[in-house]
């Protein structure tokens, strides 16, 4: 049975914040004041916006009364009116102004209870992060460690897994100090480049960090 910490938020768009929501509260509350348990610093999202609650092993949304709505795979949700979530729901505040998704942890996804050495934590494709940002891949702690902006882009790729990431996404996520979004295809290609040839058993031919044509990478 699911638990309140087997849920998280994966933001698509909206916030600067690409890390995972987790939802680690039985009532997660969502809006602009500073007292929800994840706040929007945005003119468009009501200051007590939307409500996620766990009752009975499942999770549901409801909208607080907020001024621009909230809506759930594409329909506008009625005021405290409670909807089911299931994994890979879509959540739209305020007229598409911040997009968020819904996972619930399965065998494929992070396991938040178990731990694992040096503090690691087990991610699918044979790769695990752990709090000290070193990665380890088959077993094998990455020695010397990735840089800041690739381990950034590698936790990027590994939070969205299963969903091709754009290359936009990925800029936002390994060069955060380039508020204008000037990074050019060549640096993240580098990038990858770099990642690859530090877990691929064959840089050649990807299976961790696969190439999305005209789009960006995906982690299967």
């Amino acid at each position: 049975m699911s638990s309140q910490s087997d849920a998280m938020l994966l933001v698509e768009s909206g916030l600067s914040v690409k890390k995972p929501i987790f939802l680690e509260t039985p009532t997660f509350v969502i809006g602009k004041a500073s007292s929800a348990d994840f706040s929007i610093d945005n003119p468009f999202v009501s200051r007590m916006h939307c409500r996620i609650r766990f009752a009975d092993g499942a999770f549901f949304l409801s909208d607080l009364g907020s001024r621009n709505g909230t809506s759930l795979n594409g329909v506008l949700l009625e005021r405290d009116e409670e909807s089911l979530l299931n994994d890979g729901d879509s959540i739209i505040l305020a007229t598409d102004v911040v997009h968020l998704r819904f996972r619930q942890v399965s065998d494929q996804t992070i396991d938040r209870t178990k731990t694992y050495p040096h503090g690691a934590q087990q991610i699918p494709s044979d790769i695990r992060l752990d709090s000290a940002r070193d990665a380890w891949v088959r077993g094998e702690k990455l020695s010397p460690a990735l840089s800041a902006k690739e381990f950034d882009v590698l936790e990027l790729l590994y939070m969205q897994r299963g969903t091709a990431v754009s290359r936009d996404d990925v800029a936002r996520a390994g060069w955060p100090d380039r508020e204008d979004g000037d990074v050019g295809n060549q640096e993240i290609e580098q990038c990858i480049r770099r990642i690859r040839r530090r877990i691929e058993r064959d840089p050649r031919s990807p299976e961790l960090i696969v190439t999305r044509r005209n789009f960006g990478y995906l982690m299967p």
